[in-house]
């Protein structure tokens, strides 16, 4: 008797092969330590000198405020450091 799986996209008398458990960890896992790898990179390229401190104070002030003030206070920091 012939069956049409989702996964398959002619008629077959066969079950597509499913990843056994073990297959599914294995592939977790690569993915997982590929991700560390990457998270860890972009953690040392961080420079932790007074302008990094400066940005991430001006950061965080600005999350306080509503999006019409951070819009404006942006655009006042953009003409300050001739951005725009």
């Amino acid at each position: 008797m012939k069956v049409r799986h989702k996964k398959v996209e002619k008629w077959t008398s066969q079950k597509p092969q499913k990843e056994t458990p073990r297959q599914k960890n294995k592939t977790e896992d690569q993915r997982l330590q590929k991700l560390f790898e990457i998270l860890t990179a972009c953690s040392n390229q961080t420079m932790n000198d007074e302008c990094q401190h400066f940005g991430n104070k001006i950061a965080a002030k600005s999350r306080n405020y509503n999006e019409t003030v951070r819009c404006h206070s942006n655009l006042n920091y953009e003409r300050i450091l001739k951005c725009k």
